[in-house]
């Protein structure tokens, strides 16, 4: 799994690929993901991955960067890797944030559930962003989002 993740980053940063390419590259991870345990060298790889995904601005693209993010997110749990999620946690609540925020109501959805899929692992960063941060700021769908959220987790 090491190699895909690899081939998926290098696949994932070159801007002359297709989308279908780079989304069937991320899909193929999934898949793995769901069947097989990640190793440790791959984690940190697939989290760039996911990051460079979810902050893409084509649809198909973000879609398949959230969906595979929960699977990924469930299976480090499976695998007794929450310290990982929460040590990554600091970085990628920045990305859903901005997420948070955007004018597609599935959007803000998809990244209110990766929130609380971080939850277990990195509750009092996931606390920071969506309830210090979204909520007291200045986009008014950032702060709707929040409050569903809190809604909804607590």
């Amino acid at each position: 799994m090491e190699g895909k993740a690899t081939e998926l980053l290098a696949v994932l940063k070159n801007n002359n690929l297709a989308i279908d390419v780079k989304v069937s590259h991320l899909l193929s991870i999934k898949s793995d993901i769901k069947q097989k345990n990640v190793p440790d060298n791959a984690v940190h790889l697939i989290f760039e991955s996911l990051r460079l995904a979810i902050t893409s601005h084509h649809a198909a693209l973000y879609a398949a960067g959230f969906s595979t993010f929960g699977h990924f997110l469930k299976r480090l749990f499976i695998q007794d890797q929450a310290h990982i999620v929460s040590a990554y946690a600091r970085h990628f609540c920045p990305v859903l944030l901005e997420r948070l925020g955007d004018h597609k109501e599935r959007v803000r959805a998809q990244a209110a559930q990766i929130f609380t899929d971080l939850w277990p692992a990195a509750s009092a960063d996931v606390e920071h962003y969506v309830l210090e941060v979204a909520l007291t700021g200045k986009n008014p769908k950032a702060k709707e989002t929040s409050l569903i959220w809190l809604s909804n987790v607590c």
